[in-house]
């Protein structure tokens, strides 16, 4: 098991309250292997290598490589134009396989890619310069993963790729997740969660319920040996 911790560089690599050092903490001291988020749109390379630098000197050593949200209309565009490949290359090109790099993958296709076929090609380079394992964005449906493995699989990527389940803690969260990452809700899940969607209880045991009948699913069906689950910072069902 692996405690996955997101990262806001600080450019500060004495600073205690960094979340390199929360990783760092929870490595030395707790013995929790740890994989640090780094995105890289908002900064330059330099500030990119920086971060690194950083994370290596705490000595971690497992990195998820994100791009990181777009900005807002007002913002400097020319400290945006990064993307996930471009930052999985300069870790590769600059410490070799120090790190061992995740990368993401979008079951039903990142919702900015001009196609879905676009999108696998796109994850296919991210492997390609030196991703070494997949976390999917967050799935609601044991078959929606069956497919895009296979998919993916049939286009040569051959590196280990793990289902992300979010376990449901509230109705106005799911719905919240859902718009800020631009995913569908099957009706199903909606169906059932509407009786109840006041009731936060009844939602987390729903939740809890629908996260382990996923798993049942993924690993009985061999998509899956393994679960990346979405905590949100709220870790109680996910125990």
């Amino acid at each position: 098991m692996a405690l996955s911790v997101f990262s806001k560089f600080s450019g500060n690599i004495s600073s205690e309250t960094s979340s390199s050092s929360v990783a760092a903490g929870c490595l030395d001291y707790c013995g929790m292997d740890t994989m640090l988020h780094i995105t890289c749109c908002p900064y330059t390379k330099e500030q990119s290598i920086r971060h690194l630098e950083q994370s290596k000197a705490l000595g971690l050593k497992n990195i998820l490589a994100l791009r990181g949200d777009l900005p807002r209309q007002d913002e400097n565009p020319v400290l945006y134009k990064y993307r996930a490949l471009d930052l999985i290359r300069w870790i590769k090109e600059e410490y070799n396989d120090y790190f061992t790099i995740a990368c993401a993958g979008y079951p039903a296709g990142h919702p900015e890619a001009p196609s879905y076929r676009a999108d696998l090609l796109y994850l296919k380079a991210k492997v390609d310069a030196g991703a070494d394992f997949i976390i999917s964005q967050i799935i609601f449906d044991g078959e929606v993963f069956k497919n895009f493995l296979r998919d993916c699989r049939e286009i040569g990527i051959t590196v280990p790729i793990i289902p992300g389940i979010l376990p449901i803690q509230s109705y106005e969260s799911i719905r919240r997740v859902a718009e800020l990452s631009q995913l569908v809700i099957p009706d199903s899940i909606l169906t059932s969660l509407e009786p109840i969607k006041n009731d936060d209880d009844a939602v987390r045991n729903f939740g809890i319920w629908h996260a382990v009948t996923l798993c049942r699913t993924l690993f009985s069906n061999g998509s899956a040996t393994s679960v990346h689950l979405f905590t949100l910072n709220r870790e109680a069902s996910s125990r």
